[in-house]
């Protein structure tokens, strides 16, 4: 799998970049799936009045199933980050399920 991480603030903060593939293998393994490529891009937006809100967007390229994006919008760049993989993670979930579950049924018979 290909990891590309975007962001301005991946490059100036290690420890960000590390939860971030951290977060993402662990999505990835309950899911077992087989994932082509993954895009991940962090951005900080400033409000005058709101505040920071930060957007994660993740996006994945999967062998044989295509692509899912996720994107969540938080007031913290790890919130956004943990809310984006857990839509990315449902997702996925729901792309996979119906081909492994054909496969068992024919394995049965």
């Amino acid at each position: 799998m290909q990891l590309v991480l975007q962001g301005a603030y991946l490059d100036f903060f290690p420890d960000l970049r590390a939860y971030v593939e951290r977060k993402l293998a662990y999505a990835l393994i309950r899911c077992r799936a087989a994932v082509k490529q993954a895009t991940v891009s962090l951005k900080n937006r400033k409000h005058p009045r709101q505040g920071d809100e930060w957007t994660c967007a993740i996006q994945l390229i999967l062998r044989d199933r295509g692509r899912i994006v996720a994107r969540a919008l938080k007031s913290l760049p790890s919130d956004a980050i943990d809310d984006a993989l857990a839509r990315l993670s449902l997702d996925v979930g729901r792309k996979i399920r119906p081909r492994s579950a054909a496969g068992q049924e024919n394995r049965r018979r």
